[in-house]
């Protein structure tokens, strides 16, 4: 049987922050697109707004409270991050240009993605810098 070691686990965590700072408001889902459309921009403002309002306490909920109050009874599926193609493809361009021969089976390994798919945006990445 195979087993993940514990290396592969941190690995893979490591490298999802990485995938992550690829995103951008164009890879958003559209069903959470009002959501995103909602909390895009300065941060700043957004933050200040949570303290001024009656029920901040300031115990980490506050944001949640934030949402609760002016989108409440919304829903909104969250996709995983190695379902989004888009940025997991930004991902593999950029992991190319840093390192260019590294391995599908690292590239698996670090997206937490089979090995299949990473060849696919393998092929779309080298198609686009032709």
């Amino acid at each position: 049987m195979w087993r993940v070691s514990q290396k592969e686990i941190a690995m893979r965590v490591s490298r999802e922050d990485e995938v992550l700072k690829r995103l951008t408001i164009d890879d958003i889902p559209e069903s959470c697109a009002f959501l995103a459309d909602y909390l895009y921009g300065d941060f700043g403002e957004l933050s200040e707004e949570i303290k001024r309002a009656p029920y901040y306490r300031g115990d980490g909920l506050d944001l949640m409270r934030y949402l609760i109050k002016h989108l409440g009874g919304m829903t909104c599926s969250l996709p995983k991050l190695n379902r989004m193609r888009s940025v997991c493809s930004k991902y593999v361009q950029d992991r190319l240009a840093e390192e260019p021969d590294v391995t599908v089976k690292r590239l698996s390994l670090e997206m937490n993605i089979c090995e299949k798919v990473v060849r696919e945006y393998l092929r779309n990445a080298v198609k686009g810098s032709i």
